[in-house]
């Protein structure tokens, strides 16, 4: 007779774990637990037999496995810790070690996730339709408790940047308007890229939306658009962080986030330059006629949507003024990105245009 199987060696019981088992086994809350799940990428299985009951969650076992090993996840405990040390130090009154507690307070970088999730730029150009949403809907927002400010301000610096980049290249092809925003769609190194925008209004947040688990996702978007925009720039020989036009803004008014950004782009550089360097290694074990095949498509690629950008600037040649009753920046973005030269009300008053600009296109 052959031997009787042992209870949860082989089939579901073996391949998936329910979430209350994956919590003990990785020590984290289940706040601390989903925040590591968003930035891994990895969500709950539905197993055909749900082996400890239907109302479990249920994930893969090689993904808690997967799990174990991640950096971020000592740091998360490091923070839990940190809070502990903080909570014990007011409530003792200890302000001198509150005040050294609060210097040091442990971060953690998630850039390496970044690259594991999105091994090559095209995968994360693929990607970029809810990351384009979520950031263009938090420059919106307004600023409470479990917003900041300064996170609303890098979503604003991050969406104004990818907008510079498509209006200069002339990526923009469809817009579309509706209630629930302005949706655009623009073509990028060969990939669709469409996202929506709200409307500029006041907005009410509610109270039944979980901002945490919202916060997580545009945690890891920041840090995604981050590396696209870099890249974008440096491949089309342009300046990054980028100076913004003074059409958006007034002349004197330096960047709020240029001295920030100038870290990140240090640090994204060095990483994509690793990154090339690796990639460079293995396209040099490859086959001379096949790089020289990928090489020829790539360029052809290039020529046809450079080609195509140019031929829908459908606005190329107009001067048009936007007075402070329009909405001045989507229609800034649309006219730019199709050739147009745009003035906005708030910014420039006609009186001020060369003699050479008074005649606009557009009233």
């Amino acid at each position: 007779m052959g031997r009787e199987k042992k209870k949860g060696v082989s089939g579901n019981a073996a391949n998936y774990i329910t979430r209350a088992k994956a919590l003990r086994k990785l020590q984290l809350s289940l706040a601390d637990f989903r925040r590591l799940s968003i930035l891994k990428g990895i969500y709950p299985r539905e197993p055909k037999k749900k082996f400890d009951g239907v109302t479990k969650t249920y994930y893969l076992t090689k993904d808690i496995q997967f799990l174990l090993h991640e950096p971020v996840l000592g740091k998360i405990r490091e923070i839990r810790a940190y809070r502990q040390k903080i909570k014990r130090a007011r409530a003792k009154k200890e302000y001198g070690t509150l005040k050294t507690l609060l210097r040091n307070k442990p971060t953690y970088k998630i850039d390496h996730i970044v690259r594991e999730r999105y091994p090559t730029f095209s995968d994360a150009l693929r990607d970029m339709d809810d990351a384009l949403s979520l950031v263009h809907m938090f420059q919106h927002l307004p600023s409470e408790k479990s917003i900041k400010p300064h996170r609303i301000r890098n979503c604003e610096r991050l969406a104004k940047e990818f907008q510079n980049y498509v209006a200069t290249t002339g990526s923009l092809d469809k817009v579309f308007v509706s209630v629930k925003g302005i949706y655009y769609s623009a073509r990028i190194g060969g990939e669709r890229a469409v996202w929506v925008e709200p409307h500029r209004f006041t907005q009410e947040l509610p109270k039944d939306v979980d901002y945490r688990v919202m916060l997580t996702f545009l945690e890891f978007y920041e840090c995604l658009l981050s590396f696209v925009n870099y890249r974008l720039y440096t491949t089309n020989g342009m300046p990054y962080p980028p100076k913004m036009d003074p059409i958006g803004g007034k002349d004197d008014q330096p960047d709020v986030e240029a001295d920030r950004a100038h870290h990140v782009q240090e640090n994204i550089a060095q990483i994509l330059k690793k990154q090339e360097a690796d990639e460079d290694d293995d396209d040099d074990s490859e086959n001379d006629d096949e790089e020289e095949l990928q090489m020829e498509e790539e360029e052809t690629q290039q020529a046809k949507d450079g080609t195509e950008g140019k031929e829908k600037l459908v606005f190329s040649g107009l001067k048009v003024f936007l007075g402070r009753e329009t909405p001045v920046s989507a229609l800034e973005f649309v006219l730019r990105a199709q050739g147009a030269k745009v003035w906005c009300f708030p910014f420039l008053r006609v009186r001020s245009l060369p003699a050479s600009d008074w005649q606009l296109s557009s009233p």
